[in-house]
């Protein structure tokens, strides 16, 4: 069995990082283990636990989408907490209303089922993983910065692959490793 997702990989520029290190920053008195920036990604699909021979009928998969799919771009913005503000597990920067993420998701779900992989239950909320919190001391400077980045934008991603990648857990959290790539359309 190999643990398995798909995502759209973030890149970061100079700006961006400066943000995220305010906000580590900021957060510092509090136990978050952050995430790294140089692999920020946004899930479009968990899979999960998958036998060895799904792999190549999956990265088949997502090559048909990807040629059904024309690149496109979305924007970054709001932060928040899963969970709750009194108990928050994940601080996550969300995404602008996109209706082609969306699509994008729901795409791959129903092309997923033609191989007998389930769709999710659960709604789409595509979002950042920027840390894990393990704890939460300081309430207060928490609720400010998610009041002060409610509305922030804080980049726009430009979408032009998919990538299927395998997550191996160790004790320091997964490494992910790309399986395939896959190049969306260029034309419209």
């Amino acid at each position: 069995m190999v643990r398995t997702f798909i995502a759209i990989k973030i890149d970061h520029d100079e700006n961006f990082r400066n943000i995220f290190n305010r906000l580590k920053r900021r957060l510092r008195n509090d136990k978050i283990r952050w995430s790294d920036i140089s692999k920020l990604h946004i899930t479009l699909k968990f899979l999960g636990d998958v036998e060895e021979e799904k792999i190549p009928l999956i990265s088949e998969k997502l090559d048909i989408v990807a040629g059904d799919v024309s690149q496109f771009s979305f924007k970054l913005s709001g932060a928040g907490v899963f969970r709750s503000i009194s108990y928050p597990k994940v601080f996550w920067v969300g995404t602008k209303e996109s209706e082609k993420l969306r699509r994008l998701a729901e795409r791959i779900q129903d092309e997923l089922t033609e191989i007998g992989i389930e769709k999710d239950e659960k709604i789409f909320r595509p979002h950042l993983t920027l840390g894990r919190m393990k704890g939460i001391e300081d309430k207060v400077t928490l609720r400010e910065v998610l009041s002060d980045y409610k509305d922030f934008e804080f980049k726009k991603v430009f979408v032009d692959e998919l990538i299927f990648y395998e997550s191996i857990l160790d004790s320091k959290g997964a490494v992910h490793k790309s399986i395939s790539n896959h190049r969306l359309n260029e034309k419209e």
